[in-house]
């Protein structure tokens, strides 16, 4: 659950001035992952930025920009709750604050900072959301700052250095369980996927899903094209499983009336043309082959062109067309002329077909996620 969920009860595109008005009648106090502060502190980017390293090197946490604080009680008795919002300048700019804490702030931190207007007052406030840090220790350039109860105070030496130790761990943790295999995920991916052949979608999906604890320590956009990509997938392999049906349908529509009209039997589901080839293997030893058809209608090959684009096939001898269903004194050969003509006409039916559409389609959408995820991928490496 994210801190402004907890303390807030709602989404932040949904939190208004009232929300907040709300949550300081709760009177909660300031702790180990909430903070209060008044909006002056906008203009004070280096002990801001202090505050954000310390609520990362702990646990993450909320910082409230806009309102005052009410101390009671003193030394190991001090607490301090919500007093009111205190709203600064409508001209206070959310990008402004960002760049100014990014910049001071290494390594990089996806914090988020949200605005809060009042526009009868023509004032804003903010909220800054603070996760719990993958790359401890943060720094800024006060030093090493933890959060301690409801300050920020200077890490010691064996705090940084244990921290330094247990990132470099988890990095080849990450690296050695996550990144390296699912780079050979994608990389099958790929292959498959430039031989047309199909890449079962729930292997990734179920590599990814047992490693979600290791995923989300990664770059919330490389999640983002992971998750893409499994998609895609999913759509690819539902199609897929369709497309051997449909080519049955669309090869023995386009061959119906040529059947009939040699007496032979149509069925819409059952294959009524079928092609023999004899060739010669890289291992020189003659084969006899029976041409799946659908997988040379998912290439948009003719079945000349997709023995030759095989890289077992050193010569063609022969390929013969003929229609099973139709008896052998009515001729049930076909020229490789006749066959072509009609293929031209099935590969035209398949790209208004959707199945077809989908496997097609997504080749481009799935190579180029999966260049994308092995770009970012290499960046950890």
């Amino acid at each position: 659950m994210s801190y402004i969920k907890k303390y807030l009860g709602n989404e932040p595109h949904l939190i208004t001035s009232s929300d907040i008005d709300d949550f300081i009648l709760r009177k909660i106090e300031e702790n180990s992952d909430l903070d209060y502060k008044q909006i002056e502190a906008f203009d004070n980017s280096d002990e801001l930025a202090k505050d954000i390293c310390g609520f990362a090197n702990l646990d993450g946490g909320l910082i409230f920009l806009g309102i005052s604080e009410k101390r009671e009680g003193r030394n190991k008795n001090l607490k301090i709750f919500p007093e009111k919002i205190i709203w600064g300048n409508i001209s206070k700019e959310k990008e402004t604050l960002e760049n100014r804490l990014f910049s001071r702030i290494k390594p990089r931190l996806d914090f988020k900072i949200y605005p809060i207007r009042n526009s009868s007052l023509d004032g804003v406030m903010f909220i800054i959301e603070i996760p719990n840090g993958k790359e401890k220790p943060y720094w800024c350039k006060q030093g090493f700052y933890k959060r301690r109860n409801f300050k920020s105070e200077l890490m010691d030496y064996d705090e940084i250095k244990n921290m330094f130790l247990n990132r470099h761990l988890q990095k080849q943790k990450i690296l050695d369980e996550f990144i390296y295999p699912l780079k050979s995920h994608i990389i099958n991916v790929l292959n498959y996927l430039n031989e047309y052949e199909q890449y079962e979608y729930f292997d990734i999906k179920k590599f990814v899903d047992s490693h979600s604890s290791l995923l989300f320590q990664l770059d919330l956009n490389l999640v983002d094209f992971i998750y893409d990509l499994i998609r895609l997938l999913k759509i690819r392999y539902e199609s897929y499983k369709a497309h051997s049906s449909v080519s049955i349908y669309l090869i023995s529509n386009n061959f119906k009336s040529l059947v009939e009209e040699r007496n032979g039997v149509y069925e819409r589901n059952k294959q009524i043309v079928k092609v023999r080839a004899k060739y010669v293997h890289i291992n020189t030893n003659i084969q006899n082959f029976i041409i799946l058809l659908d997988n040379c209608l998912l290439r948009k090959l003719s079945p000349r062109k997709y023995l030759n684009n095989s890289n077992d096939v050193r010569e063609i001898l022969e390929i013969n067309y003929f229609l099973p269903t139709v008896p052998v004194k009515n001729d049930n050969t076909l020229s490789e002329d006749q066959f072509e003509t009609i293929w031209k006409q099935i590969i035209i039916d398949a790209k208004n077909d959707v199945v077809f559409k989908n496997i097609w389609n997504s080749v481009d959408e799935i190579h180029s996620t999966c260049e994308t995820i092995i770009e970012s991928l290499d960046e950890y490496i």
